[in-house]
């Protein structure tokens, strides 16, 4: 089954921060959230994941970004 994966996150607002989600692509729901509060932790889970089940999967933009927007909040 094929997911998309994506940052829950009101946009510009990084503080609406909700986790990363995989969603089933065949029934649009969610079927994994990966959310400690921490988006670089979650990140992390959310990669290891990944490694270990092999889904097919495709991620998209908001997860870059998510880490844009924090990259462009350092430099300020």
């Amino acid at each position: 089954m094929p997911f998309y994966a994506a940052c829950d996150y009101d946009e510009p607002d990084r503080e609406s921060y909700r986790g990363i989600v995989l969603i089933n692509t065949e029934t649009n729901e969610i079927e994994q959230r990966f959310f400690s509060g921490n988006f670089i932790e979650d990140y992390q889970t959310y990669q290891k994941w990944l490694y270990e089940n092999e889904p097919y999967y495709y991620e998209g933009e908001s997860i870059v970004n998510f880490l844009d927007d924090m990259n462009d909040s350092q430099l300020m």
